[in-house]
């Protein structure tokens, strides 16, 4: 069974029974029949070409069936889903959701079958379409397994092709075109290949269904699906080489080849398009491309032959270093074909680096300021089409960094490809001014960080072999797969990433730690595949003032890591993903996706931290929250499995509690409040239970971090989190009298005396020069009563002037507010009482001249000591005053 991805022998090469492709044969023959399947289109009556296209604008699978699709691959309901224009297929590994539409007319002999998917989840990331005839079963597989494109004939695979690299969360086309007996396979619009039919029956190579399924151990997504007759004759158009690097100065060139398909004969007409895809903006504004040209921009193709152009592309002084995108794109009449190629344009002195490999050679990579500073021999390096290949301990390095780069982040994307059976692992070194640091996958424990040769970060997480073994061959889980390695140095602390998880951190005790060079590499029996390297500086990170609250409005992981969360679980990269305000994590019963927020000022003692999740996959139904402070981690779990609501400290379990019913697909708020101590649990805003903190030492409740997780074999989404402060807090600065006072600080309600305690500050500055008049901590204690709300005055002397702020704390709503005027405590002896009310009122009337105005008793500041100014010391009668 081709779901086994099992290896043809101990030596490296793959058996091509085991391609893929039969995987959607075996789970597509148990597809259902549904009672409302009719034939809902037939060949029009007139000459004209027959199509049809499917948007999957339903909002159901019932909806979908009733279009005339049936639904199968013994998969639960639950792994089919359909809404907003795409429908989404899950699969497990042991079964997978499929669908088929076969309501194609009589007589589709030449014929062109296209859809859009995309890999949305679990961890191979292949796409497949199925194209059933009247005789015979097609599968094009864009295989994430191995990777590359696979091609099966009633079940068994007859054709493999290079060139596919899995991408999570990225649309892709997949189109296979019959004509005349030869099948054309092409993805994102440029063929990959063809299989010439030898079944000359005639019409068994007619249309008669299309279906797709989510691949082995793949979630997929589609937005459309379409059949059309194929028209006629067409030409495909290739380049060679497909990517390429030019050095400033220089020119480089791509030989592009029109060959003529199913007996085309025409003159083709070339053009090209120049789109940057990774320039930064430093001298030119917009980005200035290279010089690009066509020579001949027309060629004539013979059927049955070819033609070819040369593209050249010059780097010259005006041209901004980066990355470009150049579409060749051939036509003839009303028929086009196009070609891309990447080009990078690099200058090997530019911080932050990135290189994606564009050589045709070594020597090319010398030039551009690499060196080979690894073992083995000239055969041991390679590099083409952006893709550098590293054997036996052989390594390239890279020095071009400026002074200074203390803190700073080097990642590397790379994939074991060769010798199944390595002692070694896949390698990777960032070197500082006093020390060097290798990251190597498949040595230790299975991810090890070496400094200077001895180990520091030792970590299980890479898994290379499967657990089970089928007669002949051992199963690879992670031969042929891409993956990121992750060194941040930040602050003295390196962190090492596998994909977008942690894998351990190391304090470095020498504060040498400026970055001076970077190598990917390999073991010295094993082979290694590169596709990038990049070295920056880490982005900065700081706190979030509370409240905080993230819908996950990201369109990557990467997004969501740059925007301050860091994750991990011990997964790979494809049990994470977010888009459309949603964040969702795996949890295969072994191993969950997980994220953590940790920006949190200093001082929360109490808080409230909530989120949005629901289940949306796996077997068991749970939904988690996870909170740290200073001294604990809080857990509170809607536990899907026995099933109730658990709480733990400190990774073990304290409390239970009754009243939770996992449902599929329904989304829930879990809440935890921590209040001097106490800590509640609220589940949909009702209370479920409560645990109170016997640790009493002063901060250690105080609130550091939030998480989640992919509960146990379960799969979550949620689509916020927020976090707030109990404590009402004051935060503001208000401008009065030509001068400016700030004030801040907390308050800690106290529920069983109705109290508010706290401190809070006060300074006071001349808005004109900058100078301090005044500046104090008041240490604040009130009480409040049935209406929640407390009063108190702060008064505060500036030079020879006296000012007060009348403070209004509401415990309910825990907001807090200030009002600056002069000091309503007229005579400054701590209480504001009828001698400060009547001296309001015995100058009230008079202004700035009169005998009776005193500047202390306008207490508004306005010239006249009128109503606003009497009621404002009747309104803060009897407040205790602090000073």
């Amino acid at each position: 069974m081709l779901s086994a991805r099992l290896p043809s022998s101990p030596s490296r090469g793959i058996s091509l029974r085991k391609i893929i492709v039969a995987v959607f044969l075996i789970l597509l023959s148990t597809l259902t029949a549904l009672p409302s399947l009719n034939t809902i289109l037939a060949r029009a009556q007139t000459s004209g070409l027959w199509s049809v296209r499917d948007d999957f604008n339903y909002s159901s699978i019932g909806q979908l069936q009733a279009a005339g699709w049936t639904t199968g691959g013994g998969a639960p309901p639950s792994y089919f889903n359909v809404s907003n224009g795409i429908l989404t297929l899950l699969n497990d590994g042991y079964v997978g959701a499929a669908v088929e539409w076969n309501h194609a007319p009589a007589g589709v002999t030449n014929w062109s079958v296209s859809l859009r998917g995309e890999w949305v989840g679990n961890w191979v990331g292949s796409i497949g379409l199925i194209v059933y005839t009247v005789g015979h079963t097609y599968s094009f597989l864009a295989d994430g397994y191995y990777p590359r494109f696979g091609v099966g004939r009633d079940g068994i695979g007859v054709a493999t092709f290079p060139g596919y690299t899995p991408q999570l969360n990225v649309w892709h086309v997949l189109q296979m075109d019959m004509y005349q007996g030869t099948l054309y396979l092409y993805f994102d619009g440029s063929i990959v290949g063809s299989y010439t039919e030898q079944d000359a029956t005639p019409n068994n190579t007619n249309l008669t269904g299309i279906a797709t399924t989510g691949a082995w151990n793949t979630n997929n997504s589609f937005d459309w699906v379409q059949a059309t007759d194929r028209p006629g004759p067409f030409f495909a158009i290739v380049s060679n080489p497909s990517a390429m690097t030019v050095l400033a100065g220089q020119t480089g060139s791509s030989t592009i080849n029109i060959t003529s398909q199913a007996g085309f004969a025409g003159s083709v007409s070339l053009t090209e398009d120049v789109v940057p895809t990774s320039v930064p903006l430093a001298e030119h504004n917009p980005p200035t491309g290279p010089l690009v040209a066509l020579n001949p921009s027309t060629v004539d193709v013979p059927a049955g032959g070819s033609a070819t152009s040369t593209l050249t592309v010059q780097f010259q002084d005006s041209t901004n270093p980066g990355y470009y995108s150049i579409t060749v794109t051939g036509t003839n009449g009303n028929l086009s074909r196009s070609v891309n190629l990447n080009v990078a344009l690099p200058d090997p002195d530019q911080f932050p680096f990135r290189d994606d490999f564009y050589y045709n050679s070594i020597d090319d990579m010398n030039s551009n300021g690499w060196t080979q500073c690894g073992q083995g021999a000239s055969q041991s390096y390679q590099v083409s089409n952006g893709l550098l290949t590293l054997e036996d301990g052989a390594a390239m390095c890279w020095s071009h960094v400026p002074s200074g780069v203390s803190n700073w982040t080097a990642t590397f994307r790379g994939q074991w490809y060769d010798n199944p059976y390595p002692s070694t692992g896949v390698e990777v070194v960032a070197q500082t001014s006093s020390h060097v640091y290798k990251f190597a996958a498949g040595e230790g424990e299975g991810l090890v960080v070496y400094r200077d040769g001895a180990i520091v970060i030792n970590s299980p997480g890479w898994r290379p072999y499967c657990d089970y073994y089928d007669s002949y061959y051992p199963c690879f889980t992670d031969f042929g797969v891409w993956h990121n390695y992750h060194l941040v140095m930040n602050g003295g602390i390196l962190t090492a990433y596998f994909d977008s998880n942690i894998v351990g951190t190391y304090t470095e005790s020498d504060p040498a730690t400026e970055l001076v060079l970077i190598s990917p590499m390999s073991g010295s029996d094993i082979g290694v595949l590169w596709d990038s390297v990049t070295a920056s500086s880490p982005p900065r990170q700081s706190t979030v003032p509370l409240p905080f609250r993230d819908d996950f409005d990201y369109n990557s992981i990467d997004q969501l890591q740059e925007a301050g969360w860091s994750t991990g679980g011990g997964t790979p990269a494809s049990y994470f993903s977010v888009g459309n305000g949603t964040l969702t994590l795996l949890n295969d019963g072994y191993a969950g996706a997980s994220v953590d927020w940790s920006h949190v000022p200093a001082n929360i003692s109490d808080w409230t931290v909530s989120l949005r999740g629901e289940w949306i996959g796996n077997s068991v139904g749970s939904i988690g929250l996870t909170v740290r402070t200073t001294g604990h981690t809080y857990n509170f779990l809607a536990d899907g499995y026995y099933p109730q609501f658990g709480f733990g400290r400190d990774g073990i379990g304290v409390a239970a509690f009754p009243g939770y019913t996992p449902e599929l697909n329904v989304w829930h708020v879990l809440r935890l409040d921590m209040v001097q101590g106490t800590l509640y649990l609220f589940f949909d805003g009702m209370q479920v239970g409560s645990y109170n903190e016997t640790d009493t030492t002063p901060g250690n409740t105080n609130l550091t971090g939030i998480a989640t997780q992919g509960a146990w074999e379960t799969d979550n989404s949620f689509d916020w989190v927020q976090a707030a402060d109990l404590d009402p807090r004051i935060q503001q600065t208000t401008t009065f009298d030509g001068l400016s006072v700030s004030i801040s600080g907390s308050l800690t309600q106290n529920t069983a005396l109705k109290t508010m305690s706290g401190t809070v500050s006060a300074t006071v500055t001349n808005s004109a020069t900058g100078q301090m008049a005044f500046s104090k901590n008041f240490s604040v204690s009130v009480g409040y009563g049935s209406s929640s709300t407390t009063r108190f005055v702060l008064s505060m002397r500036a030079g020879s002037s006296w000012l007060g702020a009348a403070c209004s704390v509401n415990v309910s709503t825990d907001t807090a507010s200030c009002t600056v005027s002069r000091d309503p405590d007229v005579d400054h002896d701590g209480v504001i009482n009828l001698l400060d009310v009547s001296q309001v009122f015995l100058a009230y009337g008079s202004s700035t001249g009169d005998a009776r105005y005193n500047p202390s008793l306008d207490l508004c500041g306005h010239g006249t000591v009128d109503i606003l100014d009497a009621s404002l010391v009747a309104f803060d009668y009897g407040l205790p005053v602090f000073s």
